[in-house]
């Protein structure tokens, strides 16, 4: 990212999360969880080799949130596919009463049972393309922005938001 900007070469950079994977690593447990982070990471490293250019990045920023990073006119089929592959499989990751049921019940932090859907994706994106970003800082502000954003929209399955902002 520093890199990039540096050089003030054109970007995008696109911060995933994982919509409600603290309950599902909670009810299934940390071995299933890391299960699947490392589906994720394979989700992500097959749609950049697939549709993705050579000097893109993929990175796990930590717990449940990746980061991949390439320039603004080839982001948009990697989030799409990534929101389209996920959806159509997540459903694997979880037993058949779970995936019949579309959710999970889960104690939240109050002690009270919650029901949580089916894990899903929020994308913010973050791009230089119609404004100057100055830092890496400023960039990762913006996409986790936009990330929670786009988990708070009340969508049923994946999504992604796009900065299309000028200053």
């Amino acid at each position: 990212m520093h890199r990039r900007l540096t050089r003030e070469e054109p970007f995008a950079c696109c911060y995933f999360d994982l919509d409600n994977f603290k309950a599902y690593n909670d009810y299934y447990g940390f071995e299933k969880g890391d299960e699947c982070l490392r589906w994720v990471a394979e989700l992500l490293i097959d749609a950049c080799e697939k549709l993705g250019q050579e000097e893109d990045f993929v990175g796990h920023i930590g717990g449940d949130d990746f980061i991949y990073i390439t320039r603004p006119e080839h982001f948009e089929p990697i989030v799409q596919h990534m929101c389209q592959t996920f959806d159509s499989q997540v459903e694997k990751l979880y037993n058949e009463v779970d995936r019949k049921q579309g959710y999970i019940e889960v104690t939240n932090r109050r002690e009270e049972m919650q029901r949580f859907p089916l894990m899903s994706v929020s994308i913010g994106v973050a791009t230089n393309e119609r404004r100057v970003l100055s830092s890496p800082l400023q960039v990762a502000e913006i996409a986790s922005e936009l990330k929670r954003a786009a988990k708070q929209r009340n969508v049923v399955g994946s999504q992604y938001i796009i900065d299309r902002r000028t200053s």
